[in-house]
C-alpha cells in the first residue's frame, strides 16, 4: 500500500498451520517456542492420538499446538490474535479443557 502511495502501518500476522491428513488432525498458531513461553499446558493422550500445548506469556495465550480434535482450535485463534489477558488464573493447576472454558467467556 505505501508503493501505491496509500499510508498503511504494517501489522504482522500470526502464523498459523492446519492440517487434515491420514485420519489425524493438526493446528498451530503462535509462538510455540517453549523458550519465550513462561508457562505451557501439557495435555496428551496417545491411546486417543491426542497432544495439546497452550504456551502462555505474561497471563496471555500466545501459541499452541493441537493433535487430534481441533475443533476449539477457532478459539484458541481469536484468544492469540487479540491477546486476551488470562486474570486471576494459575497456570500451574488449569487444565486445558479449563482455559477453554474460561476463554469461551471472554471471547
Amino acid at each position: 500500500f505505501n508503493i501505491a502511495g496509500q499510508e498503511t502501518i504494517y501489522r504482522p500476522i500470526v502464523p498459523v498451520t492446519a492440517l487434515n491428513a491420514y485420519g489425524i488432525s493438526m493446528f498451530s498458531m503462535g509462538d510455540v517456542s517453549e523458550t519465550n513461553a513462561s508457562h505451557t499446558i501439557i495435555e496428551e493422550d496417545p491411546a486417543k492420538k491426542t497432544y495439546r500445548r497452550i504456551f502462555i506469556k505474561n497471563q496471555i495465550v500466545i501459541g499452541a499446538i493441537i493433535i487430534g480434535d481441533t475443533s476449539k482450535s477457532p478459539l484458541l485463534k481469536t484468544a492469540i490474535e487479540q491477546k486476551l489477558p488470562l486474570e486471576r488464573i494459575d497456570c500451574q493447576v488449569i487444565t486445558i479443557d479449563e482455559l477453554l472454558e474460561l476463554l469461551k467467556t471472554i471471547v
